[in-house]
């Protein structure tokens, strides 16, 4: 009997199942990585199978970023065709729901990051920074007509300042040490992270119409 032909829809919705089943065991045990044969064991699937659908742990925990990068990219997009007028104030909230929401998306994109440096295959690298690439070029494209000074340099600066400020931070037994001694460390991310994003975006508006 020949072996029975998985269609497209099949092997997405096991890639699906695969990345859910990965994210939900970090986030039980962010401090360990899981591995393949454990990860196929939860999904329900042969080892072998998962490679038919990913070359390593680096992979799925790449995809893993880069699926919430393409569904935050496409709640900016999505605004950007409902609003006749898109402003700051929009953007900002997006930001701030899409990771209150997600409350693994910068501790997954702090992992991905360190991964990227030193534990994958460059080709790999390569590929997940194309397209990461590419999908903010859609969102700067889709943006602009909302916001004509926008550049993937200040979307960029925008990424970093939400990641950055999340590292600095996030929840420790250092921070919470300081927060007691009463030493300077900020508690509200939010709103630095609100602050830090209108003050970039007012001056690149600022900049466009001087030019």
């Amino acid at each position: 009997m020949s072996p029975r032909i998985v269609s497209t829809e099949e092997k997405e919705q096991k890639r699906k199942d695969i990345l859910d089943t990965a994210a939900r065991l970090w986030e039980k045990h962010p401090e360990t990585i899981v591995n393949m044969s454990e990860l196929a064991k939860a999904t329900g699937i042969a080892k072998g199978s998962l490679y038919l659908h990913f070359r390593s742990k680096e992979d799925i925990f790449l995809s893993l970023h880069e699926r919430h990068v393409h569904q935050f990219f496409n709640e900016l997009m999505q605004k950007s065709t409902k609003s006749d007028a898109m402003t700051t104030d929009d953007v900002v909230f997006l930001v701030h729901d899409y990771i209150a929401k997600s409350p693994s998306f910068l501790p997954l994109a702090t992992l991905a990051h360190g991964m990227l440096e030193r534990q994958v295959p460059l080709d790999m690298g390569i590929e997940f920074k194309e397209r990461i690439s590419g999908h903010l070029q859609e969102t700067v494209d889709a943006l602009q007509k909302h916001f004509p000074a926008l550049t993937i340099m200040l979307m960029t600066q925008s990424y970093a300042l939400m990641l950055g400020l999340w590292q600095l931070l996030r929840p420790t037994a250092l921070n919470d040490l300081v927060r007691e001694r009463e030493l300077f460390c900020a508690e509200d991310y939010f709103v630095l992270l609100e602050n830090g994003l209108h003050a970039l975006w007012s001056s690149a508006a600022s900049l466009e119409n001087l030019s």
